[in-house]
């Protein structure tokens, strides 16, 4: 839980400049206050279903508001994902787990530090109250509205399926259609979704060699550990390769929370996967659609 924690480092992008911490800030504080009401909500699937996709309008509005560079609500919504999808675990324990995660994100933060100090030397602010958004045109705000809510929905839908199937780990259907759901046009949503299963197959394959020979946990770890510098060295250069670690190293960690998990889960990645990016190009294609009636009323 630790680990799924200090994904939030993925949020620190220097190229934010002064802002940076500004908006690591943000992400902090919303992290903290979303993963407690996750697993609070995770008692009632229903209304965490719900929750999923009113998180996701408003951080992809605010986000997208401050012009904020990064990668946007993956992360976050994922581990939220991840928390309201424990519905068969005592609250007590839920609880326990996320303060695992808030333990990782402070060791993301002052890993943060420690980068910003040796390279960057961003100035360091506090508040997130002094964030402020870009300028923007009303029919650019118009925009943001309208793509945060057909993403909502979507994500919402993506959540709503996984968990109707009674597909295992569901929430996987709900990331899946987040990175395809990122993109800005069709083309580019076909292409991240052919490579996004590319490599999750790609990866599966890999994790089924190692689900049937390896159980140590110490040299589960260290596997992890590699395969996170694999795709933060990668991701930038080349999206298929850098992809190809993120399915291996999640099913590690599932491994290394339940050492009795069997192979099915890896069929049913692929399944999620396959699911859920069919829904995000479904709401790429719908959001294109109503850019292309909006553009023919401005004309």
């Amino acid at each position: 839980m630790s680990s799924f924690g200090t994904l939030l480092f993925m949020y620190y992008v220097p190229i934010n400049k002064n802002d940076t911490f500004k908006h690591f800030y943000f992400i902090m504080f919303s992290g903290a206050i979303s993963f407690f009401a996750s697993i609070f909500l995770a008692t009632y699937p229903w209304i965490s279903i719900l929750w999923i996709g009113f998180l996701a309008f408003i951080l992809n509005y605010i986000l997208s508001r401050l012009t904020f560079k990064g990668p946007g609500i993956f992360f976050i919504l994922m581990i939220n994902g991840m928390l309201s999808s424990l519905t068969n675990i005592p609250l007590l324990n839920r609880i326990y787990m996320v303060f695992y995660v808030l333990i990782g994100v402070l060791i993301a933060y002052f890993l943060i530090l420690f980068e910003n100090k040796l390279y960057e030397n961003n100035s360091i602010s506090v508040s997130i109250f002094e964030i402020s958004y870009a300028n923007k045109t009303n029919s650019e705000i118009n925009e943001i509205i309208i793509k945060s809510l057909i993403n909502s929905i979507f994500i919402f839908i993506a959540y709503y399926v996984g968990y109707n199937l009674q597909l295992k780990n569901y929430y996987w259907v709900l990331v899946a259609s987040i990175v395809v759901l990122q993109e800005e046009t069709i083309q580019n949503a076909f292409k991240k979704q052919i490579m996004y299963i590319l490599a999750a197959i790609s990866g599966c394959i890999i994790s089924f060699i190692i689900y049937s020979y390896i159980n140590n946990i110490l040299v589960l770890v260290l596997i992890a550990c590699v395969l996170m510098f694999l795709i933060c060295y990668f991701m930038p250069k080349n999206y298929l390769i850098g992809n190809l670690f993120t399915t291996p190293i999640a099913l590690i960690l599932f491994r290394l929370f339940n050492p009795n998990t069997a192979t099915d889960l890896i069929y049913s990645r692929i399944i999620n996967i396959l699911i859920g990016t069919c829904i995000g190009i479904i709401g790429i294609i719908v959001f294109s659609r109503f850019q292309r009636t909006i553009d023919k009323h401005k004309i």
